[in-house]
């Protein structure tokens, strides 16, 4: 890895303070140059062991923390995208009972309303849809949190019952052509 990697992998705090510090140990050695202080090379040296030492614990700290912060990202991104499956999840459900809501309240009226399907219907076909209907209602009173299959499974029992009733009605009236 070189020097520019290194840089780019470290936070923006551990970037300050390596920087501060690497300043901090110039103006040391422009303060001894500007005093011309009597120092032996060997304390200069120490100093700047210590300095360096500084600064490479510095630098394992901020690597750390980036870590850190690197799983903290990835479990985030985890929790969001669970999240969202979620979300869709409860879309395609409620998308799914309102299908199915539909599908039995048009039916109701249907069945209800005399210049609809009322009355076409004998009194046996009417009570058949009628309890349907009934049973379809109370199954979605009693499943409110069902998922998006168990919906779409019950819509397709109600229309299969219904498609059986309609399909005579309309052979028998001769509204449809016969298949």
């Amino acid at each position: 890895m070189d020097a520019d990697d290194d840089e780019d992998s470290r936070s923006p705090m551990a970037f300050a303070t390596m920087a501060a510090i690497a300043k901090c140990l110039r103006e040391y050695e422009d303060q001894l140059e500007a005093l011309k202080l009597d120092v032996s090379d060997e304390d200069h040296e120490h100093d700047l062991r210590i300095f360096q030492d500084d600064l490479e614990r510095l630098q394992l700290e901020a690597d750390f923390d980036d870590l850190r912060l690197e799983e903290e990202l990835e479990d985030l991104q985890e929790l969001a995208d669970l999240q969202e499956l979620k979300d869709n999840e409860s879309k395609e459900s409620i998308g799914a009972h309102d299908r199915l809501k539909m599908f039995i309240y048009n039916l109701k009226n249907q069945i209800n309303e005399k210049d609809k399907l009322a009355e076409k219907l004998k009194h046996d076909e009417k009570d058949k849809l009628e309890t349907v209907v009934k049973k379809a209602l109370e199954w979605m009173k009693d499943n409110q949190t069902v998922d998006k299959e168990d919906y779409e499974e019950k819509l397709k029992e109600v229309e299969a019952v219904c498609n059986h009733v309609l399909t005579t009605v309309y052979q028998r009236s001769g509204d449809a052509p016969v298949e």
